[in-house]
């Protein structure tokens, strides 16, 4: 079985202009051309027929230690900050004829962070989908904190060797502003789980599955996120005037597909 492996040693992909979908949670869609993956490109040569997907959301965590309604004021500390999701399925190239190989990534730039770069978390799930049976996959790792006080790229490696790539290549990024800041992966039903914590300390993360089906198959996935949407209130009672914080999450969902090299 002849395989064309191609490792890439320079950046051959530029990190394009974001260009978010309105509303929070919503997504602009495509195919062909459009965004790429950002800076630490894959250590695959991929197609450039491809689909993507663009979402954008924020966050809010307030005041994580604050409970009950005893509180005199609504000046509670918070971090807040947007979120642009760039996520994009590729068809690396192959010469193999009785089996295909994908990837689908998962790129969060995070902005206009404010408040506490401890405070906030957010979870990523990505998963395949549909009847396609995948017969082997890979992922991307996650990262521990690092001791940086200044926002600063750190390598993601492959969680396991696909396709004659070995496990512990760089195939990703995050960038780190915090020194209590990471992101931890593990593994779920057909997929991978990613927890950030200290998300306002996060410039960037990028998340990937890879996945191995027969030939002339076209596998789906799904990305899950979910944030913190925190908020507070102030009320006056028949004892006092009294403010609270309301802690909650959302969760949005998006699915993409793939397309056959050209």
């Amino acid at each position: 079985m002849r395989r064309l492996i191609v490792l890439v040693s320079a950046v051959v992909l530029a990190f394009t202009t974001l260009v978010p979908a309105s509303g929070p949670g919503s997504a602009a869609t495509g195919s062909g051309a459009g965004p790429v993956l950002a800076r630490d490109v894959p250590a695959f040569q991929t197609a450039r027929n491809r689909q993507y997907k663009q979402a954008s959301f924020t966050y809010s965590r307030v005041c994580p230690g604050c409970s009950g309604y005893n509180y005199s004021s609504n000046n509670f500390p918070k971090a807040t900050g947007n979120v642009s999701l760039v996520m994009t399925s590729y068809k690396i190239l192959d010469q193999n004829n009785r089996y295909d190989f994908f990837l689908v990534d998962v790129t969060a730039t995070i902005g206009n962070r404010k408040g506490d770069e401890d405070w906030g978390w957010m979870n990523f799930d990505i998963r395949s989908t549909g009847t396609v049976k995948v017969l082997s996959s890979s992922y991307s790792l996650g990262k521990d904190v690092r001791n940086t006080t200044t926002c600063k790229s750190y390598p993601v490696d492959l969680g396991v060797g696909f396709y004659g790539v070995s496990a512990g290549t760089t195939v990703g990024h995050v960038k780190f502003c915090n020194p209590g800041s990471k992101v931890a992966s593990s593994s779920i039903t057909r997929g991978r789980h990613y927890h950030a914590t200290g998300i306002s300390g996060i410039a960037q993360l990028q998340m990937q599955r890879y996945v191995r089906v027969a030939n002339g198959k076209l596998p789906s996935f799904s990305i899950t996120a979910e944030r913190n949407v925190d908020s507070s209130n102030c009320a006056t009672w028949s004892d006092g005037y009294h403010c609270w914080v309301n802690h909650g999450t959302r969760t949005s969902k998006w699915s993409i597909g793939t397309s056959r090299q050209s």
